[in-house]
């Protein structure tokens, strides 16, 4: 998924800065039994800035050991915050219902290569938490990608002092 990501978004600027911004709001979705979605928001920023986005909402899910499905809603353009935007809200509000009403019924050859990995690896959960990737990247990056480090958080370090440590921030 990253790579598609990458490949899709990943590399494409707006003059030195990225045209795309994402995957934000991240949220693993039950399709079915066993296969779970992944959910999230790619920003358009484009000629805009963050502040002011255009807004793809895209599913993820697995079909095959080989082969992913990829769903999105893109609103038409429409800005989500800012001066000259719309109330998303009810173009979110469809969203969700359409999404929400998703079930995969998987077949029993699909059924039967999944307990066969599941055997193997128990914890086949994608993860519950996906931080922004940091765009643009170069194409030959592309496979290479992590996502953005989190926020730095204050470093407390202690420094020997004769037999005593004490707390340096």
């Amino acid at each position: 998924m990253v790579d598609y990501l990458n490949s899709y978004f990943g590399h494409v600027k707006t003059g030195q800065k990225p045209h795309f911004r994402g995957p934000l709001n991240w949220k693993i979705l039950d399709i079915s039994d066993t296969i779970k979605a992944a959910l999230m928001d790619i920003h358009v920023i484009g000629n805009t800035s963050k502040e002011h986005p255009k807004l793809k909402r895209m599913i993820f899910f697995p079909i095959s050991d080989t082969q992913i499905v990829n769903l999105y809603f893109d609103f038409g353009g429409t800005i989500i915050s800012g001066i000259d935007s719309v109330n998303p809200a009810p173009m979110l509000e469809l969203a969700d219902k359409i999404i929400a009403s998703f079930r995969l019924e998987v077949g029993p050859q699909t059924l039967a290569d999944w307990n066969a990995v599941k055997a193997i690896c128990p914890d086949m959960s994608p993860t519950s938490e996906f931080g922004e990737l940091k765009w643009p990247i170069n194409p030959k990056d592309i496979g290479k990608a992590q996502p953005l480090p989190e926020e730095p958080k204050p470093l407390v370090e202690l420094i020997e002092r004769g037999k005593e440590k004490l707390q340096k921030n």
